[in-house]
């Protein structure tokens, strides 16, 4: 299968004996989606089953990299809202893709920050996660680019205007003060953005439990202005 045995062994799965997991996380393990949808469809097996780690189905394929068991693991919880002909309204519920009461817990962990910690770029096939994952760009994630550069690029204009005001003040014959006080004010206004920025980038990473050394070149650029004291 897409998942390989180190993959199952790490997750129960040791010489054909899987300890500690239901039938549906056997199925998960050797990867047999149409056993699978049939004791979720036919013999009433719950899909929201935990095992002894805490993982339910749908967690553990996603952890062991299995396309097709992630994509059985939804469709079995998936509702069916409405049907006209051959058109179907479906709904899945997003409690195990996306914790965003608990985000960065490594207590509680969805889908989408497994994929994340992990890298799991190929379980992004799925349709539904991309789809989810593109409407969460243009309602969220977009708006936050758009903004964050806004800063960034605020932050290069006024280090260029302190800069060139510095020159204009220190080569000027008669000093009014004027240029010297603009470059003075666009120097604090740098200051007080990438005091910002360091700020969020610290709180992201807090939140998302992850080390602040993955941001080193980030954290570091902040600091740059403030070094020019």
């Amino acid at each position: 299968g897409q998942a390989s045995g180190k993959h199952h062994e790490t997750h129960g799965a040791t010489k054909g004996i899987v300890a500690g997991n239901s039938i549906l996380h056997c199925c998960v393990l050797h990867e047999r989606d149409a056993m699978y949808r049939h004791l979720t469809t036919n013999r009433g097996a719950i899909p929201w089953i935990t095992n002894v780690r805490g993982d339910t189905p749908l967690l553990l394929a996603t952890k062991v990299r299995s396309v097709k068991m992630v994509q059985a693991a939804m469709d079995a919880q998936r509702q069916v809202l409405w049907v006209f002909g051959p058109v179907t309204c479906l709904r899945y519920p997003l409690y195990e893709i996306e914790c965003d009461y608990n985000w960065g817990s490594r207590l509680r962990r969805g889908v989408l920050q497994v994929i994340d910690d992990e890298n799991l770029e190929e379980l992004m096939a799925n349709d539904i996660l991309w789809k989810l994952l593109r409407d969460k760009w243009k309602s969220f994630g977009f708006p936050l680019f758009v903004w964050y550069s806004t800063l960034e690029l605020a932050v290069l204009v006024t280090l260029l205007l302190s800069l060139v005001s510095k020159v204009e003040s220190s080569g000027s014959a008669e000093d009014d003060g004027a240029p010297e006080s603009l470059g003075l004010a666009a120097f604090i206004l740098t200051l007080l953005i990438t005091a910002g920025q360091l700020g969020r980038l610290v709180v992201t990473q807090r939140r998302l439990n992850k080390p602040l050394r993955e941001r080193t070149v980030d954290i570091l650029s902040c600091f740059l202005p403030w070094l020019a004291l």
